[in-house]
């Protein structure tokens, strides 16, 4: 029996000389037909899984299976040896000098445990919107391998937390096993952590941050900085006031509102009342942001109006009657 670099050896039964010799010598020869790779569900490779011909000794044990999830290799030779004590032979075809054994499972992924024991804790522990409640495991915690015929359920049978030392243990088991072979204590303690949007790239002077630039990372009461924005609503579309180096928190300070209109640059105003819209072009006596109020110049009447910015370039004005100047010149301008 050999291993190979991605395969388990499997190892033969030791007693298996003591199983298949019997009084009397060989038995009649039956020549059985070898399986080239099998699959096996439990813990024994019973002869019937590499010869399914087989008639007699049939659960006759001969080695060890893989663990669950996992393959082995059988060297031929070996088989040979095993089928000649049990009075059998087999051909052996043509440039075969190992046969391969799996033993498929079903995986309990890790974070599967981690939803359960959250689920369970917070019950227990309260957390604000920006926080998470994290795991310091005893051991790490890795996915869990079970038979197939168990659905992968889990069930918690026993469970403990203590606030002062923030310790807890818990047991689970598959939903649907029958025994307790499965089961899986997982111990560790909890810790609250702080959700913060950090920069996934540098972003430079004067540069408006975007959706993509960011990504939310948890941190440590110890590792936060001091005015930290907690909220990427209060960056997107922000521009940076200084040159901001990629995995660096954001504090207000590092942002400004992006600014739409400039001061004396050529805007149009916009002037709408019960489904009726009118625009003339008119110049900023501002700088202004989306939804702030700044002065403009009626170009056509040289008279000042108040609008409130709603996009690059576009001032609205909303008035109870339209300004007299202000309908002649947007009429014209429509003209």
């Amino acid at each position: 029996m050999r291993s190979t670099k991605k395969y388990i050896t499997l190892s033969l039964i030791t007693m298996i000389g003591c199983l298949i010799w019997q009084p009397g010598g060989l038995k009649a020869t039956q020549i059985l037909k070898l399986k080239p790779s099998i699959e096996v569900h439990g813990d024994i490779v019973r002869l019937s899984d590499l010869f399914p011909n087989a008639v007699e000794d049939r659960d006759k044990p001969l080695f060890k299976s893989p663990d669950l999830g996992r393959q082995g290799t059988v060297a031929i030779e070996h088989l040979i040896d095993a089928a000649s004590r049990y009075g059998f032979t087999f051909d052996t075809p043509l440039n075969m000098k190992e046969i391969t054994v799996s033993r498929p499972a079903r995986t309990i992924k890790a974070d599967h445990f981690e939803t359960h024991l959250h689920k369970q804790l917070n019950k227990l522990i309260d957390t604000a919107p920006d926080q998470n409640l994290s795991f310091n495991f005893s051991s790490p915690l890795t996915n869990q391998m079970v038979p197939l015929h168990l659905s992968g359920q889990l069930k918690l049978l026993n469970f403990s937390y203590n606030k002062v030392n923030k310790k807890f243990h818990a047991e689970f088991a598959p939903k649907d096993a029958l025994t307790n072979r499965f089961n899986r204590t997982i111990n560790g303690t909890t810790s609250i952590t702080y959700k913060r949007p950090i920069l996934k790239r540098a972003i430079q002077v004067g540069e408006a941050i975007t959706k993509s630039d960011l990504e939310y990372k948890n941190f440590s009461r110890f590792q936060l900085s001091k005015n930290s924005l907690k909220n990427t609503n209060n960056i997107i579309g922000k521009i940076a006031t200084k040159a901001l180096k990629a995995g660096n928190f954001i504090k207000i300070q590092d942002l400004e509102i992006a600014r739409l209109i400039k001061k004396n640059e050529l805007v149009t105003i916009i002037f709408r009342r019960s489904g009726l819209s009118l625009k003339t072009q008119g110049k900023a006596m501002a700088d202004g942001s989306l939804n702030e109020t700044i002065a403009v110049m009626n170009l056509q009447s040289k008279r000042m109006v108040n609008g409130v910015i709603k996009s690059a370039g576009i001032v609205m004005i909303q008035n109870t009657t339209i300004p007299p100047a202000f309908q002649k010149t947007a009429q014209l301008n429509q003209n």
